[in-house]
């Protein structure tokens, strides 16, 4: 068969082949714009990666170990374009002695560390020849700290409550 004789494509069919392309274009822009949408506020507001620099944890978290961390209700959260803020999300969750935190880093807040929590809101944590002494309105001779979390959970204020 000649050219003249095959059939050629209608408008229509050029149409849906145009369609065709433009339709697989805009849902790639809706599967982008649906992963932003999902993937944004779980990053802000309930979990984030990190990587443990260091062996100040050990042996719980060594050196190079992936940690996705839990920020739901931990965090205080502002949403805001600028220097206006739109949205603000509170904590709505207490630390407790024993937890593992990470923060950034005061000095320099591009860095972030991984600790635990020795030290509750409104006591005093003294560290004097290697040993770690709390005082609190309980024990205001002090707690020696150890990394016993039985000696430590005798001492929780919920523990005192029950106790009294």
């Amino acid at each position: 068969m000649d050219k003249e004789n095959l059939p050629q494509p209608s408008q229509k069919e050029n149409m849906e082949r145009y369609y065709g392309v433009g339709s697989f274009i805009l849902e790639i822009i809706k599967i982008i714009v649906l992963a932003f949408v999902i993937i944004v506020p779980i990053r802000i507001f309930l979990f984030q990666p990190f990587f443990v620099q260091g062996a100040s944890m050990e042996p719980n978290f060594e050196d190079g170990q992936y940690l996705i961390v839990n920020e739901l209700g931990y965090k205080e959260t502002e949403l805001g374009l600028g220097n206006q803020s739109l949205y603000t999300v509170k904590p709505f969750k207490e630390l407790n002695r024993q937890e593992v935190v990470v923060f950034r880093y005061p000095l320099d807040p591009s860095k972030f560390f991984i600790k635990r929590v020795i030290g509750l809101p409104g006591e005093k944590v003294e560290i004097k020849n290697n040993q770690v002494t709390i005082y609190n309105k309980i024990i205001p001779m002090g707690l020696f700290w150890t990394r016993e979390p039985i000696f430590l959970l005798a001492f929780t204020p919920e523990a005192t409550r029950r106790s009294n």
